[in-house]
């Protein structure tokens, strides 16, 4: 399930950017091979995570409690309640950059995940309704 895997691949972001936020990123220490490989980490975490966020937006939900659970998740993980701790947490600002996606009417690069979502809700209601 989409939700399922963005929830997981979002969490893997956020456990590797909490560990790569206190890893050296200049200097001396920076070239050790641990501190590459968390940065590493936390680099393919963030590029899983957006796969999973435009999987999200791509996958059309099937049923009326589908379309709910996907419009539930978005409210949630908006509202901040997945947490790794105090500084690392779900927030409107962690869905991919509105440059990640392709919008033929979206000639300024404004309109982003929301507007994935509500298309895809859209065409899922014109689904369910027929």
């Amino acid at each position: 399930m989409a939700i399922e895997r963005h929830r997981v691949r979002f969490h893997r972001r956020m456990e590797t950017g909490e560990l790569s936020s206190r890893t050296p990123d200049f200097g001396p220490e920076a070239s050790k091979p641990e501190n590459i490989a968390i940065h590493e980490a936390a680099d393919k975490a963030m590029r899983d995570n957006d796969a999973a966020a435009m999987e999200l937006a791509d996958t059309q939900p099937t049923t009326m409690a589908g379309i709910l659970a996907l419009i539930d998740y978005v409210e949630a993980f908006n509202q901040g309640e997945f947490r790794l701790n105090d500084d690392w947490y779900s927030a409107p600002f962690n869905w991919p950059s509105a440059e990640s996606f392709d919008f033929e009417t979206d000639t300024d690069e404004e309109l982003g995940m929301a507007y994935a979502v509500l298309l895809n809700i859209r065409d899922a209601l014109k689904t369910v309704a027929a």
